[in-house]
């Protein structure tokens, strides 16, 4: 599989499709930012920091925003400056193409901020 994710947009997911296998997960990996890892329960996780709480609601409606232009919707944690992002395809119990793709979706939206 050789897919460039910044040139992805929404990926549709059908219930007939399997999940990525370790092997694919890997390059696809290597194309975003060092934030992102694939945890024992093989989701996709980031963390990203912020200066207060209000900051990272607002980032958080941002990734929202982006998740719902998807049609897939991150599990999100928000506490004071922080912001966990776990991304994983619910139908098929794994990580699926579309996850990367919104992952690097999110990714451009941080370095948005950031700059």
């Amino acid at each position: 599989m050789n897919i460039e994710l910044k040139n992805q947009g929404p990926i549709a997911i059908s219930k007939d499709d399997e999940c990525l296998d370790k092997n694919a997960c890997r390059p696809l990996l290597d194309q975003l930012s060092d934030r992102w890892s694939i945890n024992e329960e093989n989701r996709l996780n980031a963390v990203f920091l912020f200066k207060n709480f209000v900051s990272a609601l607002g980032f958080l409606n941002q990734v929202g925003e982006k998740a719902e232009a998807h049609q897939h919707h991150p599990d999100c944690l928000i506490s004071w400056g922080r912001l966990e992002v776990s991304l994983w395809t619910h139908d098929l119990g794994g990580l699926h193409l579309a996850d990367f793709s919104l992952a690097a979706q999110i990714d451009e939206l941080w370095n948005t901020l950031k700059q």
